[in-house]
């Protein structure tokens, strides 16, 4: 799949391009849904916020973004802060967070995002790492 995003003053557009599964001479069908944004949060977003399957909604994307004011928030798809979330951390986000299966036994999407040092005087930078559910690991 291939995500393009942008994000505008009222609204946040997320165009999710899906090839046909099996057959790379079929056209890509395109899908855009809208989604009521923007949503309340403390800071200033640091990085790039994400597009991502967590498996909080039935296979519809999660977006995922660190603030200048120390948090790591998850929205799901319809725009709700996910429950759990946004989580504190010790210092600003002003990297993008990421995504993977870390291999902790449990079988489903963990969440790692780097705070702190650079701009955010007086912090340790560093990194943290959540289950989906908002659970530290």
């Amino acid at each position: 799949m291939r995500f393009a995003k942008s994000v505008g003053l009222a609204v946040l557009v997320a165009t999710i391009v899906v090839a046909a599964e099996g057959s790379a001479q079929t056209p890509p069908t395109r899908i855009a849904f809208r989604v009521p944004f923007p949503k309340p949060a403390l800071g200033t977003p640091g990085g790039e916020a994400i597009f991502a399957d967590l498996g909080l909604s039935g296979g519809r994307k999660s977006i995922v973004f660190g603030t200048t004011a120390k948090k790591l928030y998850v929205h799901d798809f319809d725009g709700t802060v996910a429950p759990g979330w946004p989580k504190d951390l010790p210092g600003e986000v002003r990297s993008s967070p990421d995504v993977a299966d870390f291999g902790l036994g449990h079988g489903t999407t963990d969440i790692v995002v780097r705070f702190g040092g650079g701009n955010d005087s007086g912090t340790v930078g560093g990194v943290a790492a959540f289950q989906r559910d908002g659970t530290p690991i």
